[in-house]
């Protein structure tokens, strides 16, 4: 979580090995404590851009919204990992979350259990 420009995007680019070309990006990327190669995150996972369809909420109602956002926890309990990007969740929203990292000028802020 993090304003606009706070380096959400970036970041999960850097994971991902996508849009890198006007970043320099130095050390690993680990997987289960194990170095993974882009090759091998993008055969083990699936990155959504950010359009008006990355951030999972965006031009939602608040009750839509609330239901995209159940159905990723839905998943992450079933043993996925699912990681996402959103600016203002309403507190219902919010309340969904397990663990954050909310970032403020490209640094990490937070990163922790939402209790």
């Amino acid at each position: 979580m993090g304003a606009s420009g706070s380096g959400k995007t970036t970041l999960l680019n850097v994971l991902t090995a996508t849009n890198l070309s006007k970043l320099s990006v130095r050390g690993s990327v680990l997987l289960n404590g194990q170095v993974v190669s882009p090759a091998t995150m993008a055969s083990l996972s699936s990155y959504i851009q950010q359009h008006d369809f990355d951030e999972p909420t965006t031009g939602l109602d608040s009750f839509m919204a609330q239901n995209i956002v159940q159905t990723l926890k839905t998943m992450a309990s079933e043993g996925r990992t699912i990681l996402c990007t959103i600016h203002q969740p309403s507190s219902h929203i919010f309340e969904l979350f397990e663990h954050i990292l909310l970032m403020a000028d490209g640094r990490v802020a937070f990163m922790g259990k939402t209790g």
